[in-house]
């Protein structure tokens, strides 16, 4: 009876195998998660940038923006085609605005391979140098080269996209 058993086993797991092993290699991708946020890019009342973003998507190519404003420099992560943020803001009394900055950027690949179109939104307020401006920069950039540019406040800009 024990025999019987084993050898039935032995039978079962080498057609389970076999049937395994005839499974095609290219079998189609299975679907993948999605997470889809709705983005929108503001300055004031006007959109700069609005779309649905699947922001668990693999695809989306990954870049480092480091940003500089004046005396100020940040370096962020981002993803083709969704929006990030970074800020810093000091405590202020209630009905006042404290000193800080802000920025919003947008990184969109172009389609001539390594050249990118960045968006970026910042505000600066810092109350002892008289500073309270909010701007915008939309820059057509290569990627691993460093972009410059001088806002209409007279603020000097420059931004540099590396690919993760």
């Amino acid at each position: 009876m024990q025999f019987a058993r084993f050898f039935s086993l032995i039978v079962v797991a080498t057609f389970c195998a076999s049937a395994w092993a005839a499974q095609p290699n290219d079998a189609p991708p299975r679907p993948s998660i999605k997470m889809i946020e709705h983005q929108k890019m503001m300055i004031g009342d006007t959109v700069v940038y609005e779309a649905d973003v699947n922001v668990l998507d693999a695809s989306a190519k990954k870049y480092w923006v480091e940003i500089g404003v004046d005396e100020r420099e940040w370096r962020v992560p981002a993803a083709d085609r969704s929006v990030g943020s970074a800020s810093n803001q000091s405590a202020a009394g209630v009905h006042r605005q404290g000193n800080g900055w802000m920025v919003s950027y947008l990184v969109r690949e172009k389609q001539v391979a390594g050249t990118a179109q960045v968006d970026l939104i910042y505000t600066i307020r810092d109350a002892s140098k008289g500073i309270d401006r909010t701007e915008h920069v939309k820059a057509d950039v290569e990627v691993g080269k460093r972009f410059t540019a001088t806002t209409p406040s007279g603020s000097e800009v420059w931004l540099l996209v590396t690919q993760q």
